[in-house]
């Protein structure tokens, strides 16, 4: 998927820390998405999987939305389901 027209290339995504707690495996990931003036979005999510015989039954992920208004924080949003 291309990127919008408020970014210029895809987003660069690591992975800050694996948690595992039986079938349930949370993932914390940092991005950078860049921007045509130079500067970059860092947006932070957060992926948990529910697994079952090793498996990914269910997929849940906590990301800030990329369409932000100019100006503003994405580090002060709420997150969605």
């Amino acid at each position: 998927m291309p990127p919008g027209p408020e970014y210029v290339g895809p987003p660069e995504l690591d992975v800050v820390r694996v948690v595992e707690d039986g079938d349930t495996v949370m993932a914390e990931l940092v991005g950078r998405v860049p921007r045509p003036d130079g500067s970059t979005l860092e947006p932070s999510m957060a992926e948990l999987f529910l697994m079952r015989v090793g498996l990914i039954r269910e997929r849940r992920a906590r990301v800030p939305p990329l369409n932000l208004p100019p100006g503003a924080n994405p580090d002060e949003l709420p997150y969605y389901d």
